[in-house]
């Protein structure tokens, strides 16, 4: 099932014009997973875009993430009556979604869709 996984990985990391027919390829070899690849859906250039970031730019996509979770904790700590420094993790939060808008602005450039 691993190997699998790691060709599902792949369809993800394609052009999406690639796509359908690299996932309707691989259901034809995929034996008793064939059904589970056959119900991938194709991303919409959104979504596309989000796991060529993944893929393609982790340092980007780790650092929102990360901004992400601070975010919350601190929003948290204070719901809970902790001191929190909001204002800082919102700061942060902003300048990661920053980077990573464009980011993805320029890898749907690269892609052709602007």
């Amino acid at each position: 099932m691993a190997q699998l996984d790691d060709e599902i990985d792949r369809l993800y990391q394609l052009p999406a014009s690639e796509f359908v027919a690299a996932r309707n390829a691989l259901a034809k070899q995929a034996g008793p997973g064939a059904a589970t690849v056959k119900s991938l859906e194709k991303p919409n250039a959104p979504a596309w875009a989000v796991n060529q970031l993944y893929w393609t730019r982790r340092k980007t996509f780790d650092r929102l993430m990360d901004a992400a979770g601070k975010l919350r904790a601190a929003h948290s700590q204070l719901l809970s009556g902790k001191r929190a420094d909001v204002a800082a993790a919102e700061s942060a939060h902003r300048d990661a979604v920053k980077t990573a808008v464009a980011e993805v602005r320029d890898i749907l450039n690269r892609a052709g869709d602007p």
